[in-house]
């Protein structure tokens, strides 16, 4: 992880603790006063038997970034005699250019040590262990405490803890000082300090979030000073403020209705930390604030009232992204009532505002037993918000003991679970961890099951106190979760023990710091060694996660690597930390000298893909453009581009956006080019700016000739037709810049360019007498395999034909008059199982129908049958792609090319085939917009075992979209609906499949309907219904073990046109049903319509993802002034999102915009209406374009450009009534601009 503090190899006489380390020691003596130091993830035994001066360690050589904490440990050996007035003091670090970090900012402590009588697990000892540090003078008060001067007794070590802050705003550098010991007849004992600051900032709060209790209740009665806690609450902010200088959050305080004073003096006391306004010991950490709190909400859990107060409440102080509720506390498998209870808690809390929420500490399989999942979007109750099991079961052990009680999943967590998990999941350490009651390894344990895991024993050397952060990164977990820091107050006086659970310090990380222990006249807490470890363990992870934020996220997985294996099988020396802390901050630096954005501070990063495209004359292109917030960065980006040809044209949509803090946003880079543009380069230069800070990209475009899509037959007259063509079936020529044929019967001639399965062929042709046909072949693969429209001049009709293995089928017919010698042009559309014959310039299919016998075959041509020679002719062949399909038919490269957007790399070209280019996972959007109803197909193979290939429709965006894949090395096809990152299955097919061969896979998603065809099958291998996504583009898939070990061909994307959404037509019901999130109560279902049925406001959210470019409608009705009602577009939260109205009263559509909950009307339109009639309101969201449409009008009452919103998947209704039943909606509908 990021927290390598490493130690360097100093001048000649200095030895450093292994080759990496950033602390040199060496020892020196006077009399009986022996000298000497060490790192600080090492425990210091109190008995010089059990820990042996090292002989050759007296300096202390110590690296940290800015804003990080970095501490040494300082040792006082009596080894021949007592020793008495011990003190210490450190002198000022002097820096570059005469920086300084005073010697005042350097904490002291005295380690005190604790009696061990029973073991925690095999892995520790009996004994005294150093844990409680008490500081010289405290940070918190500034009182000098009665830790020194201090007496040794012979034969033993005391231990002083040495830590030094290095402020944000610290010189880089080499920072030199002394450590000074002296005692009562001794001779001083001054050890160097050196102290390089590395020129990058760590942040101040915590990115890992955290929920660390402190059981407030118990702080005044472990301090001595009774139960009333009412009357301590300055003490109780004193933990808080402890917790939050070690970076992690006390998520437990006095709730606002139990503080005298209420919310008021709750956000008065603790609102600080809560803001990051609070001022911190020394300047220390400017800015940290919590990052959770946990509602206070016992007896209320489930009134909703009480939680919508807390909500609104806290969403106005700007708190409610921290808040959760405690839903439950390790539920057990055989308790049913105790998982009714979280349902109904869950639910209550959801209810009450859909952004609470609620936390469970189980596994995901223990709650999959009884119907709960993990929250998504769409949310689907019952669910929970934050799954929190313990770290053993994210990757229990496969052998041993049977899993602990704590949680259910049992076997069923074996090997690492995270992929079956959401996004956002927390974890914590349990006593299962070391043994519940028992000792790890022991008599009960003899497997060992209980050993090896991380955790916060005080007889447990020091790794196993800092080793969890590096896991909390490995795994990919976003928050942690601790039941108590001060448990051990309630039982027994901490100082002499903290047995609980099994284990030595579980659930206590603090000691009572009273006047009476430690001198001084003031209460303050007294941290421990493991909280010090703690701490470090969270800065390690800040370094992980600075080099993910700079791209680098692969680098920092190697070096944790060199650390942590598993949750359980992990580096005991710290030899292997310090050496992977300091190759990631060499790394970080190494992104300074680069150039790029510098570490830790504010910033901003631009990327694009694909970064290379290549397009036709006269074609268009567009390229994905992320911008990423780095280091807190939270400002509005400016973005333009520039071409280098003025009949190149750019466009950059939205052209401000502003990234959420420490996260990404979208826009798009939208390229054309002209039929005159000149072949060749033409980069396109994206630039970004604010404030001060700019960052520039090149696209680079390139521009080639189109594919030859038609044949005029304007050349000398032939006997054959040329180089295009392949005339199989003879025979015929050109004349007079025609084509007819040149003897009687059939004649068939292919056209050579491959096109894909979904095609648009038109050609003229005339007969001259009866007896005699022509017409267009489409999806041709062979001679007997093909479409084939015709007319027929004599019959007087057109005519749709497939041949099928030689054999002829008349599909459909169509009469229309017709003359001889007279052209007419004749069109065949096929896309997906869809067939459509158009005559003589005709906007409307003469035949349209549905067959899915050819679903293959990429070429096309023309046919006729003769009665005589020169009896059929043609002219002005047509031949493209209908739009979505790709056949790959192109030269080699390392992109897709101008039609994909190639946003999780690497796809390339490579004979005519795609393939992938690296290992892991590959995706590809198709840019061509569809609408929510899609065929999607494609051939797809794999090499190996271990790879998957398939398909996605309606894409949203690239944790979005519906997958179908197959598997050869598992024998089966899967669709898997993918929502907010998390994958679910929908279906699985058994097939049986061979590597390196093609099979064809077609995804049909139909409204709520998605079928699934394997390799040309005609009966679906799986049918699923879902309502999760809307989404209007598609695209490919894989999963790949090696290089090229995937292959697709021959993909296919067609619109099956048509909307969603819901027309109400159900019994009656107080609730709206599936498909709906109803946040702002109260609608209906009454008489197959939608109504409210209270007053003031009524939001309801459509719960299937959408995109951001919508068109949403519903008709609506108001029964009298004073009430409104419409729809809502690109929705992202309650507080976010555009909304169209229609109001009677004002006799107008009234556009407006909603932003961190307040509202902005953007514009109004006067439209002539009446009370208890419905109207048609439609809002039309495209980029920053925004357009209202009233009652069915086809130019739009409202049209403009805002930025304010760039993002939102989601849409929906609202309305304001002042009466019940005062508003009615029908028809809601949603589709794509």
């Amino acid at each position: 992880m990021d927290k390598g503090k490493r130690f360097d190899l100093p001048s000649a006489g200095w030895i450093v603790l292994g080759s990496f380390l950033m602390l040199l020691w060496s020892i020196q003596t006077a009399e009986a006063m022996v000298v000497w130091t060490d790192h600080a993830t090492v425990k210091i035994r109190r008995e010089i038997s059990l820990t042996a001066p090292k002989t050759n360690q007296t300096s202390a050589v110590l690296k940290a970034a800015k804003n990080e904490f970095e501490a040494f440990q300082l040792i006082v050996s009596a080894d021949s005699g007592n020793l008495s007035g011990v003190d210490v003091t450190v002198s000022d670090l002097a820096g570059p250019n005469g920086s300084l970090i005073p010697g005042s900012a350097v904490m002291i402590y005295k380690t005190a040590f604790i009696n061990i009588t029973t073991l925690s697990t095999t892995e520790g000892r009996l004994g005294f262990w150093p844990d409680a540090l008490i500081p010289k003078r405290d940070e918190y008060t500034r009182e000098v405490r009665n830790a020194f001067p201090f007496s040794v007794t012979s034969g033993r070590n005391q231990p002083v803890w040495i830590e030094i802050y290095v402020p944000q705003d610290a010189a880089p550098g080499l920072y030199r000082g002394t450590a000074t010991v002296t005692a009562s007849n001794q001779t001083p004992v001054v050890v160097p300090i050196e102290l390089t600051v590395w020129n990058f900032i760590l942040p101040s709060t915590s990115t890992v979030r955290t929920a660390y209790t402190i059981d407030y209740h118990l702080i005044p009665i472990g301090h001595g000073l009774g139960s009333a806690y009412l009357n301590y609450l300055d003490l109780i902010k004193t933990y808080a403020k402890a917790n939050l200088l070690h970076r992690i959050t006390n998520d437990y305080l006095p709730g606002p209705h139990i503080v005298p004073g209420g919310w008021d003096a709750f956000t008065d006391r603790f609102g600080p930390l809560m803001d990051g306004t609070e001022r911190f010991p020394g300047g220390k950490l400017p800015g940290a604030k919590m990052t959770s709190y946990r509602m206070s909400i016992w007896a209320q859990e489930t009134n909703v009232a009480f939680l919508r107060d807390i909500a609104q409440r806290a969403a106005a102080r700007g708190w409610i992204d921290r808040l959760f509720a405690y839903t439950f506390d390790e539920p057990k498998p055989d308790q049913p009532a105790q998982w009714q209870t979280i349902k109904d808690r869950a639910r209550a809390l959801h209810q009450a505002d859909p952004r609470l929420r609620s936390l469970v500490t189980t596994s995901i399989q223990g709650a999959g037993d009884f119907g709960i999942t993990q929250c998504g979007s769409p949310r689907v109750e019952p669910c929970i918000d934050l799954f929190t099991p313990t770290i053993r079961y994210l990757d229990n052990k496969p052998t041993g003991r049977e899993p602990g009680s704590e949680v259910p999943g049992g076997a069923e967590t074996i090997g690492n679970q995270r992929s079956k998990y959401g996004p956002e999941t927390w974890w914590y350490q349990a006593c299962g961890s070391h043994g519940c009651g028992i000792i790890g390894g022991g008599q009960y344990d003899p497997e060992g099951y209980h050993t090896g895991w991380p955790a916060f024993m005080i007889d447990l050397p020091a790794m196993f106190n800092r080793v969890m952060q590096w896991q909390t990164f490995k795994y990919n977990l976003q928050g942690e979760l601790y039941f108590d820091m001060v448990y051990a107050y309630g039982r027994r006086d901490p100082w002499v023990g903290q047995y609980d659970f099994g284990g030595n310090g579980d659930g206590t990380l603090y000691y009572p710091g009273t006047p009476a222990k430690i001198g001084g006249t003031t209460h303050i807490p007294i941290e421990s060694i493991r909280l010090k470890l703690l701490r470090e363990g969270m800065e390690d992870y800040e370094y992980m996660n600075l080099l993910a934020k700079l791209g680098d996220g692969d680098y920092a997985e190697r070096q944790v690597d060199t650390v942590a294996n598993r949750i359980y099988d992990w580096s005991r020396n710290p030899a292997d930390l310090y050496r992977a802390r300091e190759n990631m901050a060499l790394q970080i630096l190494s992104h300074d000298a680069s150039g790029g954005p510098t570490p830790g501070t504010a910033d901003f990063k631009l990327s694009y893909s694909p970064a290379s495209v290549t397009m036709i004359e006269g074609g268009a292109a567009s390229s994905r453009v992320t911008l990423s917030s780095l280091f807190d960065f939270n400002a509005a980006i400016a973005l333009t581009c520039s071409t280098s040809h003025p009949s190149v044209t750019c466009t950059v949509s939205p052209a401000s956006v502003t990234p959420p803090v420490n996260g990404d946003t979208i826009a798009t880079l939208n390229m054309a080019t002209q039929s005159a543009t000149p072949l060749g380069a033409h980069p396109v230069v994206i630039r970004a700016v604010s404030g001060g800070l700019t960052r520039e990209g090149t696209v680079a475009l390139t521009v080639t000739a189109p594919t030859p899509v038609g044949e005029p037959f304007d050349r000398a007259d032939a006997t054959d037709l040329g180089p295009n063509w392949n005339e199989y079936l003879t025979d015929f020529g050109i004349s007079g810049n025609q084509v007819l044929n040149l003897d009687a019967a059939s004649q068939e001639a292919q056209w050579t360019t491959s096109l894909g399965p979904d095609q648009d062929v038109a050609a003229d042709c005339k007969v001259a007498a009866a007896g005699s046909s022509c017409g267009v072949m489409a999806r041709w693969s062979n001679a007997d395999n093909f479409y084939y429209a015709r007319l027929d001049a004599g019959f007087g009709d057109i005519a749709l034909f497939k041949k099928v293995n030689g054999a002829y089928t008349k599909l459909g017919t169509a009469l229309r008059p017709m003359g001889y010698d007279t052209y007419y042009r004749l069109r065949l559309v096929v896309e997906g199982s869809t067939l459509s014959v158009y005559f003589a310039g005709e906007n409307t299919p003469a035949i349209m129908l549905n067959d899915p016998s050819l679903n293959t075959g990429d070429y096309a041509g023309i046919r006729s049958y003769a009665a005589a020679v020169g009896a059929t002719w043609f002219d002005r062949f047509h031949a493209v792609s209908s739009g979505n399909s790709d056949t790959f038919n192109r030269a080699d490269d390392t992109n897709l090319g101008s039609n994909w957007n190639e946003y999780l790399a690497d796809f390339g070209i490579n004979g005519n085939e795609v393939a992938n280019l690296d290992a892991a996972s590959q995706e590809a959007r198709w840019t061509a917009s569809l609408g929510p109803n899609q065929e999607v197909s494609a051939d797809c193979k794999t090499a190996a075992a271990g790879s998957s290939c398939g398909v996605m429709a309606r894409w949203v965006d690239d944790g979005n979209y519906y997958y179908l894949r197959l598997d050869p090395g598992l024998g089966n096809i899967v669709l898997f609906k993918k929502v907010d990152g998390v994958y679910t299955a929908l279906g699985t097919a058994d097939r049986t499949m061979a590597f390196n061969t093609f099979y064809r896979l077609r995804l049909v998603a139909e409204g709520n309907t998605l079928t699934a065809f394997f390799a040309g099958e005609t009966a679906p291998a799986i049918t699923a219904t879902d309502t999760s996504l809307v989404g209007a583009f598609s695209g490919i898939r894989s999963y790949a073990a090696a290089v090229g070990a995937t292959g697709f061909d021959r993909f296919n994307a067609v619109s099956l046109g048509g909307r969603l959404g819901d027309p109400f037509n159900r019994a009656n019901g107080t609730a709206l049903g599936g498909g709906w999130n109803e946040y702002l109560l109260d609608f209906e279902v009454n008489g197959n319509q939608l109504r409210n049925s209270d007053t003031a406001g009524q939001e309801a959210q459509w719960t299937p993802a959408i995109g951001a470019d919508q068109d949403v409608s519903a008709d609506c009705m108001a029964t009298a002034a004073g009430n409104s009602c419409g729809v809502t577009a690109r929705w992202s939260d309650p507080n976010h999102f555009y909304y169209a109205l229609v109001d009677p009263g004002l006799g107008s559509v009234v556009l407006f915009k909603r932003v961190n909950g307040v509202f902005t009307r953007l514009a109004m339109a006067g439209r002539p209406m009446s009370y208890n009639t419905f109207y048609q309101i439609r809002l039309v969201v495209q980029g920053s374009s925004l357009r209202v449409f009233f009652n069915g009008e086809s130019t739009a009452a409202i049209d403009l450009s805002d930025t304010g919103l760039a993002s939102g998947n989601y849409a929906g209704v609202r309305s304001y009534a002042s009466a019940a039943a005062a508003t009615s909606f029908d028809n809601f509908s949603v589709g794509h601009p």
